[in-house]
């Protein structure tokens, strides 16, 4: 806080009520058609107002600076004590599928959101005059049905995500009596030997 003083930089922090805030839009159970078209994936619509029409307040309970002037005039030595606990670094899971009751609903889940991305991608493609493009993607177009093509495809990145960790060295030293080996998908598949 203090060097942030020091550099003259100046802090506000604000309150976006959440019928207004596009990050909220996620935490709430939308279906796919409500969500496809919400401001989650192409911003806040107020962001076109004028700033001063902007729905933020000033926080409820501002921060309070524990600054006694009384001390002013002492030296006084900051002491900090870091703690740094190292923690197993863990990837960023593209699905959690402990959140879903049955692996078809995760399988459908993904599918949805692989396809929504896909429309995103093409909507912003077409107004910028760009080429995204994502080779996890291909197998999803931006139509709104899904089929079994890109049901496999999003059951290939679950089983990809899965098994992403998995040391196929130290699998083949535990089942040498399976021929193990990486499919085209770089899935690990097995030949019984």
């Amino acid at each position: 806080r203090c060097c942030i003083r020091e550099l003259g930089t100046s802090l506000e922090f604000y309150y976006i009520e959440s019928g207004n805030n596009p990050a909220d839009i996620a935490t709430r159970p939308l279906t796919k058609e409500p969500f496809s078209c919400s401001d989650w994936l192409s911003g806040p619509r107020w962001f076109n107002l004028k700033e001063a029409n902007w729905p933020m307040e000033s926080p409820s309970s501002p921060a309070t600076e524990t600054y006694d002037e009384s001390q002013e005039g002492i030296d006084a030595t900051p002491i900090c004590a870091p703690t740094v606990k190292t923690l197993p670094q863990r990837r960023n899971s593209i699905i959690d599928l402990s959140r879903f009751r049955h692996y078809s609903q995760a399988l459908r889940a993904l599918t949805r959101a692989m396809k929504t991305l896909s429309q995103w991608i093409a909507r912003v493609n077409a107004v910028n005059n760009r080429s995204i493009a994502l080779t996890s993607l291909q197998h999803f177009s931006p139509d709104s049905e899904l089929t079994s093509d890109e049901m496999k495809a999003a059951e290939h990145i679950i089983l990809h995500e899965q098994t992403n960790d998995i040391n196929i060295e130290e699998l083949r030293a535990k089942h040498k009596d399976k021929n193990l080996f990486y499919d085209e998908n770089h899935l690990i598949r097995a030949h019984c030997v």
